[in-house]
């Protein structure tokens, strides 16, 4: 299982990695990477992301009015 305290761990090695080839077979590796929102001490990686949000509402709100409205 992840915790909030691996993902950073992994995002501050990628972040580390002096080439993008490097960071790239380390994401692959951990579908971890660097982003500014871990610099916030009070948030979570983990808990605190939502997978696929704008997404999935689309996908529903077209669907409905694919599906019901026409």
């Amino acid at each position: 299982k992840r915790t909030g305290a691996t993902v950073l761990k992994q995002a501050r090695k990628w972040l580390k990695l002096p080439t993008k080839k490097e960071q790239i077979l380390e994401q692959r590796k951990t579908g971890v990477r660097w982003c500014s929102l871990h610099l916030l001490p009070y948030r979570d990686p983990v808990n605190d992301t939502i997978l696929g949000f704008m997404h999935n509402w689309l996908e529903g709100v077209l669907e409905h009015q694919l599906r019901v409205l026409w």
